[in-house]
């Protein structure tokens, strides 16, 4: 499989051969501004001008500053992705992903699930 990668401090960002991209936040992480920053520009540089639907693990993440939550609304973000599905497992993640979909308000669409290939089988719709 021939897999593109990029790491942040927090996160690693995969374009994966089918098409989607996917982020998986490090256990544990506590992401700031300039995480998420970071994260974003990662997803950037793979997908070179295209959309993609992305695929965002954050079943182990610790914290999100609000800073954070709005870098993923913005509309840079929009201009990568055509759809984000949210894979949360624990309290604490899902927390942080419904605080991005009520608050924050995603120019794309946007939801959560426990079941990654239920995400995945989601995010197919979404690729151009």
């Amino acid at each position: 499989m021939n897999l593109q990668t990029k790491h942040t401090r927090i996160s690693t960002v995969t374009l994966r051969e089918d098409g989607i991209m996917h982020v998986k936040i490090a256990a544990g992480a506590e992401e700031s501004l300039e995480d998420a920053q970071a994260t974003l520009r990662a997803c950037g540089e793979l997908a070179r001008g295209r959309r993609y639907p992305i695929l965002v693990d954050i079943r182990q993440m610790q914290a999100q500053d609000r800073d954070a939550r709005q870098v993923y609304g913005s509309p840079e973000a929009a201009q990568i992705g055509t759809a984000a599905a949210l894979v949360v497992e624990s309290r604490v993640s899902k927390l942080i992903a419904n605080f991005f979909l009520v608050i924050v308000k995603s120019s794309v669409p946007t939801k959560l699930f426990t079941d990654e290939a239920e995400a995945i089988a989601w995010l197919r719709g979404y690729q151009e």
